[in-house]
């Protein structure tokens, strides 16, 4: 997917064949959502997309997974070459009241430029009158949690948890 904060690195390093001149941001790779599927490239099960094999296939292929009505993971391939906004994700209850869905992460950093960095977490206990400041003043980037990121990292972000990728990152996530 086209980004502007998006690179060239998807195709270096992961063999993606990207349209020409555009800064792709994230490659979808296992996905089972409205708008974007997997499908199955050969075998007995050739053509079929993740969903059909969540809803018609489950315990055959799957196991004993949690019920839900769609595949439970969303994996991505993330090339930053700027740094993301900050973000929060809600956690379950809010996510519902929200009319969204609680989203919890994991990123795994298959390459890191000598400065790339992460972002995760307040680096204090900071009151809520203190970030909403640091917004307005656009400071808010300076009371988080900043580390170096490095190839083979990996970091769990719950729902819930405040978090950006810094530029030069590559993630799975």
């Amino acid at each position: 997917m086209e980004r502007m904060w998006g690179g060239r690195r998807l195709e270096s390093k992961f063999g993606k064949k990207l349209p020409p001149n555009a800064c792709i941001g994230e490659s979808w790779e296992i996905v089972d959502r409205k708008e974007a599927q997997s499908v199955v490239r050969n075998g007995a099960m050739r053509g079929k997309t993740l969903h059909e094999l969540w809803t018609q296939d489950r315990q055959e292929i799957f196991g004993e997974l949690p019920d839900s009505p769609r595949f439970p993971l969303l994996l991505k391939l993330l090339d930053a070459q700027q740094r993301l906004s900050l973000q929060v994700h809600p956690p379950e209850g809010i996510a519902a009241k929200l009319g969204s869905e609680p989203k919890t992460e994991f990123w795994y950093v298959a390459a890191a430029d000598d400065k790339a960095e992460l972002f995760v977490g307040l680096r204090k206990q900071t009151a809520r009158s203190e970030f909403k400041n640091a917004l307005e003043s656009g400071t808010a980037a300076e009371l988080v949690h900043t580390i170096r990121a490095k190839a083979g990292d990996a970091m769990f972000l719950p729902a819930g948890r405040l978090h950006a990728v810094g530029a030069g990152n590559l993630l799975v996530e």
